[in-house]
């Protein structure tokens, strides 16, 4: 299927990493996961792009559900727009502060 995709033989989308954003009033959203895609999938949905601020985002919070590279790279993205509270449990909380200090 890949090998299809980028040869242009197959007709399809490329697919992204895995996070999800989650609102209850479609302005001010959590992030559940921060994959290495996360400028596309912020790019790809209206709500997630910059406002009228420099660097802003309705991007209030991150949720992560484990410390996987795969759900957690993202987070290097998404510093630039200051600081931004990460929710996640405390094993890992250790793994991101000692192996990977965010």
């Amino acid at each position: 299927m890949c090998a299809g995709l980028r040869s242009g033989r197959l007709r399809a989308s490329p697919r992204t990493q895995s996070s999800i954003a989650v609102s209850g009033d479609s302005a001010s959203w959590i992030l559940i996961n921060a994959s290495p895609d996360i400028r596309t999938q912020i790019e790809s949905f209206d709500a997630l792009r910059p406002g009228g601020a420099v660097r802003s985002s309705a991007i209030s919070a991150v949720l992560l559900t484990d410390a996987q590279l795969d759900h957690t790279i993202g987070l290097l993205l998404l510093r630039e727009g200051g600081p931004l509270p990460v929710y996640c449990t405390e094993p890992v909380s250790q793994d991101l502060r000692n192996g990977f200090p965010v």
